[in-house]
């Protein structure tokens, strides 16, 4: 049989049916999977079986149009390429055009309420933004926590502000009242700056004594810091320089004249000078605590070289060099009237942990303790200090000025080295019985000087 007559008896038999209803070709099924256009995917699981760029594995770009099959079109594609977006928006919740990071969206268009940058480091205030002017003021108002700020602000408790520098360019020296309470922040430079203190306020350094410095005037009569009102005040991070206070003044950088409570810690007295206290005098019923400070190179013409006190002073950690006086090189405690009234009851100084070098007086090299005055160190050292009448320490009173007093000096663990004196190399009583007791090697002693030798 040829193979032309072999399909035309398939095709009878087809014809001829085969089952009970005579049979038939059955219809093509509608679920077979076809893929129209071509790009690998059937639908239905193609969302858009005639266009090839859509398709499950398709990238989501703007065009409006749903392109990878997951019925979020555009922006609202997580899976969106940001190379067809017009960017990343940001909202600006301050409106310092500035948005927050955190809160980026890609966008197809752009959008009026949101701004490009989201570099903001404070989307709540509108005064801190990239590039802003920082004042000095311990807010990062230019979200760059590398810089400091610039001048010196004063930041009030109730929230306000004020540049105290605004009217001092060109290194005019600014006289400036503190009535409010808060903080004075005093960033790194040099700033011809006094400071009237008639409230609770916290002078701070920032960056440290080493490049920060309020200085005064070359020849003029100048006030570092003065404190004469019963407040606290506390003074930190900073350098205190070149001021003068002359004509029976006292104290030229700092000077305290009332029931103050002062602190100072971390602050360099450099080259002032002043009659009583050449850069600080503590007076009346002040009271002052120095920790981790330096004084070097002050001067007084009558007590003091560096420091004065006739309240009460308690000073730890600190050096006293190179100062100048005729009574106490470095540091003079007395209750004297001078015929003055900043005088207390009595004096009493503390100093543990200071070292006194290289400091010259007539009447105590180092240090004088004058009449109804008490005066204790521990663990300290005299080292290279000159003096006629003691090269280091002098104890003595002022009977024609106060009446009958007593000094008195009590030292533990303290060594004198190098210090030069014509009458007691080291300590000076004088000339009434003035008692000086100093723990050597473990041992308490009580030194009596005789008035024409000395100890």
């Amino acid at each position: 049989m040829s193979r032309s007559m072999m399909v035309l008896a398939g095709v009878m038999m087809g014809c001829g049916g085969g089952g009970e209803e005579g049979g038939g070709v059955d219809p093509e099924p509608t679920d077979v999977p076809t893929d129209l256009d071509g790009d690998g995917f059937d639908a239905p699981e193609d969302c858009d079986d005639d266009d090839p760029a859509v398709h499950p594995a398709a990238v989501e770009v703007c065009d409006g149009v749903d392109n990878n099959c997951n019925a979020m079109v555009d922006a609202d594609d997580p899976g969106l390429d940001p190379n067809s977006a017009e960017g990343i928006f940001y909202p600006d919740a301050d409106g310092d055009g500035f948005g927050d990071g955190a809160g980026g969206v890609l966008l197809c268009e752009a959008d009026a309420a949101l701004v490009t940058d989201g570099t903001d480091c404070d989307d709540a205030a509108a005064d801190i933004f990239p590039g802003n002017e920082d004042p000095c003021d311990l807010i990062d108002q230019d979200c760059d926590p590398g810089t400091v700020g610039r001048g010196v602000w004063f930041v009030g408790d109730d929230g306000t502000s004020e540049d105290v520098m605004a009217s001092g360019e060109g290194g005019v020296f600014i006289e400036y009242t503190a009535e409010a309470a808060g903080t004075l922040y005093v960033c790194p430079g040099t700033w011809a700056l006094g400071v009237h203190a008639l409230s609770d306020i916290d002078i701070t350094g920032i960056g440290g004594r080493d490049v920060v410095r309020l200085v005064g005037q070359t020849g003029m009569q100048r006030f570092g810091i003065s404190v004469d009102t019963d407040n606290t005040v506390s003074i930190s991070g900073l350098t205190i320089a070149d001021f003068r206070n002359d004509f029976a003044g006292f104290g030229s950088a700092l000077v305290c004249s009332a029931a103050a409570d002062v602190t100072v810690d971390d602050v360099s007295f450099e080259g002032n000078a002043s009659s009583y206290g050449g850069a600080a005098a503590a007076l009346e019923q002040c009271v002052l605590t120095v920790t981790n400070s330096n004084f070097d190179g002050n001067l007084s013409s009558a007590y003091g070289g560096h420091l004065y006190v006739a309240g009460t002073a308690t000073v730890t950690d600190s050096d006293f060099r190179n100062g100048q006086s005729e009574a106490g090189g470095a540091l003079s405690t007395a209750a004297l009237a001078l015929d003055d009234p900043k005088l207390a009851a009595t004096a009493n100084v503390t100093c543990t942990g200071c070292t006194f070098e290289a400091n010259r007086a007539n009447l105590g090299g180092a240090v004088l303790v004058l009449s109804d005055a008490n005066y204790t160190m521990v663990d300290g050292a005299f080292d290279g200090n000159t003096g006629l009448l003691g090269g280091a320490l002098a104890l003595t009173e002022v009977p024609e000025r106060v009446g009958p007093g007593t000094s008195v000096a009590s030292l533990t663990n303290v060594s004198f080295d190098n210090n030069l004196g014509q009458t007691g190399a080291s300590v000076y009583a004088g000339p009434t019985d003035a008692p000086f007791t100093h723990d050597f090697e473990g041992t308490v002693q009580t030194v009596t000087c005789a008035d024409d030798v000395g100890c």
